[in-house]
């Protein structure tokens, strides 16, 4: 049975934070911890998560808010779970944040914490809702509410978050995969097999591995092939939907194959970026990018970046597979969540986002795309195509100005070759020399790119420069990653949680140090209240009754809201 916790608002006198010397209790008061109760802790929805919960008569929850503010510290911190126990046990600002005052009370016992998390996977594998990102959500649009961030100007990176999963050679792969699977069959199904298999399940796989020479490798994975072929064959029908074998079929698919009924070993180029990386993490996928390897995902962040704003805010995070192009990423997000991108006029991205469908959407939600890395080898001249109507273009040279014709595939604009002869840029010049003259090709997607290019120009320069910065952002988020950069952890879902609590606390580590700044002595918590009180009463009033209003609106709305 779900019931809210609600214990925290009925302050204490005897509370231990009220027994503290008057200085320690104003630096407590002044402390992340305590604008992390304020923030966070007290606006967290519960009443999203009920639907973890049984709805007859039963014993009532542990407090949701507590293992949501838990976990948000615990991921924002890079605490173990062992250390976050420790601290929710023991530390008084931690007890402060999750909104306990007596030091005798008890937060929640590990085992519930963890049945938690995991009613928590259940529920996105059943439903493909996130309830961690639904709090962010709502976190967040209260702080740039009350703080009155503008949230028309954006920009966006990405970085790799490697799971915390063993490197496996190919072979390896398949001798792991083989043993873990043979450790659930029982003695009498081994029986048949053993004497065949003895060789690939005395020993760990590492160690097997090691014994043999390189003229060994081939065949052993051709000899893999067929006891994977036998074995898959036999148990397929009574071990369907093990979860062991399912990702033993999944090696077996993905690095044999049949053909001619006989089984061979698939080339490594046949292999692809999203096969099985590690039986310990069937999620993680694989990517070469910049002359290093990544195994897990990616992490894509975006931010408010007006330079009106006092401070800038993380707004959105997604995860999506690592071997995904970033503009794909970005088109399936916009796709999928259109409504976060509501009210934002100008996104700064850098040359992995940009494409032709995600220039077509964006423009159908009246956002304009500025890119600030372009992708290959930029061109020796410059070409500029101006949109005269439908299938026609005006293309301009520092030399001259053409009007363009449509092919059946693209648009040609053709110059005068005797002043393209005396020009000074014509062995740099992207054109073709033909009987017709100088013939300059372009695409519709050349156009968007150079419609791109153009709108970074127009900016102002202070606008111009404003994506670099989210790269220090993306280093925020790698500070509770260990030393090899990888995560604490493994799985998608786990790896949307760090992303999720990670950019709760990146924002309440900028709004303390902003409000610490500002501070007047009056303490922080005085500060956040007089930042909210700026706007007049009856604004705020008529402000939220709006929110209200479209919020309802857009649950069965045909139509989207824009102002």
């Amino acid at each position: 049975m779900f019931r809210t916790n609600t214990a925290h608002q009925q302050t204490s006198l005897l509370g231990v934070h009220q027994l503290l010397p008057n200085s320690r209790r104003r630096k407590l008061e002044n402390s992340r911890e305590a604008l992390f109760y304020e923030l966070i802790f007290k606006n967290i929805p519960e009443g999203i998560f009920a639907v973890l919960y049984s709805e007859e008569g039963s014993r009532p929850n542990s407090p949701v808010n507590r293992h949501v503010g838990a976990e948000i510290l615990r991921e924002s911190k890079g605490w173990t779970y062992e250390e976050l126990f420790d601290h929710v046990d023991f530390d008084l600002k931690t007890r402060y944040a999750l909104g306990m005052e007596d030091i005798g009370e008890k937060a929640f016992c590990s085992a519930t914490h963890f049945y938690f998390l995991e009613r928590l996977v259940k529920h996105e594998r059943e439903t493909g809702e996130n309830l961690m990102e639904a709090v962010f959500d709502r976190l967040t649009q209260h702080q740039l509410e009350q703080l009155q961030l503008k949230t028309g100007i954006q920009r966006m990176d990405s970085f790799q978050a490697m799971s915390n999963i063993r490197h496996y050679t190919r072979l390896r792969l398949v001798i792991e995969v083989l043993q873990r699977f043979w450790r659930v069959l029982s003695e009498k199904e081994r029986k048949p097999w053993a004497d065949r298999v003895a060789e690939y399940i005395e020993a760990e796989s590492g160690r097997i591995l090691y014994r043999m020479s390189s003229e060994d490798y081939e065949k052993a994975l051709q000899e893999l092939g067929l006891i994977y072929r036998d074995l898959h064959e036999a148990f397929e029908e009574s071990y369907a939907e093990a979860e062991v074998f399912k990702i033993f079929e999944r090696v077996y698919y993905e690095q044999f194959a049949i053909v001619k009924e006989q089984v061979k070993v698939r080339d490594d180029q046949d292999i692809d970026s999203g096969s099985l990386q590690s039986p310990d993490d069937p999620e993680a996928t694989y990517r070469h990018k910049q002359g290093n390897d990544y195994t897990g995902q990616a992490v894509h962040v975006m931010e408010t970046c007006d330079p009106e704003n006092d401070l800038q805010l993380v707004d959105d995070v997604f995860v999506e597979a690592n071997n995904i192009d970033d503009s794909e990423a970005l088109n399936e997000r916009l796709k999928e969540q259109s409504e976060k991108y509501d009210g934002v006029e100008e996104l700064h991205v850098d040359g992995g986002y940009p494409s032709e469908d995600n220039d077509t959407l964006l423009k159908t939600m009246k956002i304009d795309m500025v890119q600030t890395g372009i992708r290959g080898r930029p061109p020796g001249v410059r070409m500029i195509m101006t949109c005269l109507g439908e299938e026609t273009y005006e293309v301009s040279c520092p030399q001259q100005t053409v009007i363009s014709t449509p092919t059946r595939s693209r648009h040609k604009a053709v110059f005068d070759s005797l002043i393209c002869e005396e020009c000074s840029l014509k062995s740099v010049c992207p054109t073709l020399c033909q009987k017709q003259g100088a013939v300059y090709y372009f695409s519709e997607a050349d156009v968007l790119r150079n419609e791109r290019l153009r709108r970074l120009e127009a900016l102002p320069k202070k606008r111009q420069t404003l994506r670099p910065n989210v790269e220090a952002t993306v280093k925020e988020f790698y500070k509770p990653l260990n030393h090899k950069g990888k995560l604490r952890v493994r799985g998608r879902f786990k790896t949307e949680l760090f992303a999720v609590c990670g950019a709760i606390g990146i924002n309440l580590g900028r709004i303390h140090r902003y409000l610490v700044k500002k501070g007047t002595g009056e303490g922080i918590l005085t500060t956040l209240k007089q930042e909210m009180n700026r706007i007049p009463t009856m604004s705020r009033v008529l402000a939220g009754l709006l929110s209200i209003f479209t919020k309802n609106l857009s649950k069965n709305r045909k139509w989207s809201y824009t102002g």
